[in-house]
């Protein structure tokens, strides 16, 4: 067994020393991880899908199960790599404090860790990171990132007024066009792979063949693991035309939506058809009753126009959006 195989290193006499954590080997058992993680504050980025979306070759899927003070348990989903040469796990989402009410929760996960013989670690931040809790130092690097989460709370017509001035005037033009808001349920791999090759191709970003085959596989992972399991969902902008313009790939759990991916054609770029297809999805969520559209994250550091991802900061903080600061935390690089 795994735990058997990670625990054997650890001398007896110091096992009693270490917090009752237990491995639970998701790959063996999803569903049964699926329902132990159910109804978390971190789920969407916990589920059994979305780890196996997310592990690579010579990885998998590898739980831990925490207990809680109340003798309730808690569950943080991970990918691990079990070379005995480069040991290493990392998790999307790191629960929030307040979920744990344990300020010193990092520190005891990183040495149980590490006495398992773990010396890469990587607590992620999607949705929720290592905020507020005590960090160890040493090799330990923590990274700030902004999250813009759009609420749809609000009418269409207060969404617009927040609209920052440039992306007013935009969305005043891209709505006179008949543009239209499509499902695609076909081929997503083929499609997300074409316009990403086209986005590369107006930043002068060469792609071999081999370059193109793992992008390929790696979208066609995420249709295997996120779009099979109902998580994953592909929309494109289409003009009159029937040109795909844009494409955004969304995760749908709960009373949230989730950007994870996207790119636009030429076309699309000329356009601006992010932008419509952004405003059309908001509304189209609402309707259906989620809460919020969350538009993703970049580096803090991209607020500074030297930064290569200011343009995407740009982007999302144009939607009058005011950013949510995240702390993610690598051990061992």
């Amino acid at each position: 067994m795994i735990s058997n195989a990670l625990d054997a290193s650890i001398p007896r006499e110091a096992r009693s020393a270490l917090p009752a954590f237990d491995w639970f080997d998701i790959a063996a058992d999803a569903a049964g991880w699926d329902y132990l993680a159910a109804g978390q504050p971190h789920s969407l980025f916990n589920s059994s899908a979305m780890l196996q979306a997310h592990a690579g070759r010579g990885s998998r899927p590898l739980g831990i199960v925490l207990p809680r003070s109340d003798g309730s348990v808690l569950a943080l989903g991970g990918v691990a790599c079990l070379d005995r040469k480069r040991r290493s796990w990392s998790c999307l989402a790191f629960p929030p404090l307040a979920a744990t009410d344990d300020p010193d929760l990092v520190k005891t996960l990183i040495a149980w860790l590490q006495a398992r013989g773990i010396r890469r670690i990587k607590l992620g931040s999607y949705t929720s990171g290592v905020d507020g809790y005590h960090l160890p130092t040493g090799d330990a690097v923590a990274h700030q990132r902004l999250e813009f989460i759009w609420s749809l709370e609000t009418t269409p017509e207060a969404r617009f007024k927040a609209l920052r001035s440039n992306h007013k005037r935009k969305l005043q033009r891209l709505r006179k066009q008949p543009f239209q808001l499509r499902k695609l349920r076909r081929w997503q791999a083929v499609h997300m792979t074409r316009l990403r090759l086209q986005w590369g191709q107006r930043r002068a970003l060469n792609c071999g063949i081999v370059q193109l085959m793992d992008i390929y596989l790696h979208y066609r992972q995420l249709q295997r693991c996120l779009t099979r399991a109902g998580i994953g969902h592909l929309y494109g902008l289409y003009d009159e035309q029937q040109r795909l313009l844009s494409l955004a790939y969304m995760l749908e759990a709960g009373d949230m939506a989730f950007y994870m991916i996207g790119a636009s054609s030429a076309a699309g770029y000329r356009h601006n058809a992010s932008l419509r297809l952004f405003w059309d999805l908001a509304e189209q969520y609402q309707a259906r009753g989620f809460r919020c559209l969350h538009l993703g994250g970049v580096p803090a550091a991209a607020r500074s126009a030297a930064h290569e991802e200011h343009g995407v900061q740009r982007f999302k903080a144009g939607f009058g959006i005011e950013p949510i600061g995240r702390t993610s935390l690598l051990i061992g690089q």
